[in-house]
């Protein structure tokens, strides 16, 4: 087993749950998830992830992400709905729940961000 300071991905979504755990056993800081914003929305996750490692902190994407088959395009219509999910294995308490503000995407992207 490889321990870093943090982990940090975008897992497919089907994988995000083996992914959560392997990240967070081996990571020594903690770990950070973009996920679509319904992983909120599942009582069994609930039992084996969020009531015994509750998130430290939950960033909503206020825009919709473009995306086309595991990639940001630049010119497609906005569907998906994006959650950052950060656990900070020094600072277990109260999650804390933000938003990205609108237009943060525009404001950050290049142009060779996109193929």
């Amino acid at each position: 087993m490889r321990f870093v300071d943090y982990r940090i991905t975008n897992p497919p979504f089907k994988l995000a749950e083996p992914f959560f755990h392997k990240m967070y056993a081996e990571s020594r800081l903690g770990v950070g998830m973009l996920v679509r914003t319904l992983w909120l929305e599942n009582g069994g996750r609930y039992d084996r992830i969020f009531s015994r490692t509750p998130p430290t902190s939950i960033t909503v994407l206020s825009d919709r992400m473009s995306a086309c088959k595991g990639a940001v395009v630049r010119h497609n219509s906005p569907f998906m709905s994006h959650t950052w999910f950060w656990w900070d294995k020094k600072d277990i308490g109260e999650c804390k729940v933000q938003w990205f503000p609108t237009g943060t995407q525009q404001r950050y992207e290049r142009d060779e961000d996109y193929d």
